[in-house]
């Protein structure tokens, strides 16, 4: 059984993203094939990747935009390649790779098309813009959608009102918690070399340094706080970065903002932190919400599907245009540490348990197979 999995960007290797489903499909020996735009990888972890589970990599001219004309070339590329290989299976992620990748594998006629929401553009509350660009197109390519994936609920009951023959509910791309551990002493080694007084409080995030993960309302929130022994951490990389330095020191907290750049080993930075935060306008289901669970540190998060998914009990959502809420619950955090609420989080886990989305993801797998005969 051949499959191709579509993705706009590939990440420096193969990510949290896609490696449930590059796991199950490598379970059920399928051939493999990851086309996306390779513009970013790091060879040597995508080789050692790609080998481990029988990958072929394949560039596509992918642009992130969905204005940009070389998406057109993207397609023609995609297409050809989908004729000549003749893949019974087409999984396409990501916004524009789930456009593209769907239009080339109808028009290349794969028997069996699945289409993976990692977390629709729109969603409750999300601008008119979105609403009126975004969901037409879902609801038309519906219709080359044999089987549409999910992965928090809001998004899961939107898809069923959609003219996909199958609509399905994934928990997310899943957490091995056993690479995620707590640690005692804060890691002080790190800390020292951050440069980080070994009494202080360190709020950490992982992420991107876009707009849409809305660092700049912690930091507006940490010039609120006026606190010089809080210290927030920023593991990753993204055109914000200047803007972010520039409102830290407008607010005078330039010397409490850490800027770590991307991390191929982010679990020490959760074990050397006092807490999480991830502050997004939207998401599906964030993996470095549920690392930070793991890793048993509390997590402050805004309030929105995937949050609610993974933190349905928690007294720490918060409303992500709201500074002044945000720096009230690290205030109560610093000042009685929510050690049940930490506790339930990770028993929470169990439900996105990696082993139990990869037996998913192989479910979804054999349907596709039975299907594309």
């Amino acid at each position: 059984m051949k499959l191709i999995y579509v993705k706009n960007l590939a990440s420096k290797r193969i990510s949290s993203f896609e490696k449930s489903a590059m796991e199950a499909a490598s379970k059920l020996g399928f051939e493999i094939t990851f086309a996306c735009n390779t513009r970013y990888i790091d060879t040597n972890l995508m080789e050692q990747d790609c080998k481990k589970y029988g990958i072929q990599l394949k560039h596509i001219d992918f642009e992130r935009s969905p204005y940009s004309l070389k998406n057109i070339c993207a397609y023609r590329q995609l297409l050809n390649l989908m004729t000549q290989e003749k893949y019974d299976i087409a999984h396409c992620n990501t916004p524009i790779g789930g456009v593209v990748g769907r239009l080339a594998a109808h028009k290349a006629k794969i028997p069996y098309t699945i289409y993976q929401a990692h977390g629709f553009h729109f969603w409750k509350g999300a601008p008119c813009f979105n609403w009126l660009c975004y969901y037409p197109v879902e609801r038309l390519l519906a219709r080359y959608t044999d089987l549409l994936i999910t992965i928090n609920q809001e998004d899961y009951q939107t898809a069923k009102k959609f003219s996909t023959k199958k609509v399905v509910l994934v928990n997310g791309v899943g957490i091995d918690t056993s690479l995620f551990v707590p640690s005692v002493d804060k890691n002080p080694t790190l800390r020292q070399n951050l440069g980080i007084p070994q009494k202080s409080f360190v709020l950490l995030s992982v992420g991107e340094l876009i707009n849409r993960k809305n660092n700049i309302t912690v930091i507006e929130a940490l010039g609120k706080l006026k606190n010089p022994h809080i210290f927030y951490v920023m593991c990753g990389e993204g055109p914000e970065q200047e803007k972010l330095y520039k409102r830290a020191i407008e607010l005078h907290i330039d010397k409490q903002i850490i800027f770590a750049g991307f991390q191929h080993k982010v679990t020490d930075f959760y074990q050397m932190a006092d807490a999480f935060i991830l502050a997004s306008f939207h998401e599906g289901i964030p993996a470095v919400t549920m690392e930070a669970m793991a890793c048993k540190i509390p997590v402050l998060a805004s309030h929105i599907r995937g949050h609610i998914d993974l933190l349905p009990q928690s007294h720490l959502l918060f409303n992500p245009c709201d500074s002044n809420e945000i720096a009230l619950y690290l205030q109560n955090i610093i000042e009685c540490y929510p050690t049940q609420e930490i506790e339930r989080n990770f028993k929470q886990l169990d439900l996105f348990d990696y082993k139990r989305v990869v037996q998913q993801m192989q479910t979804v797998y054999n349907q596709a197979t039975q299907g594309s005969k």
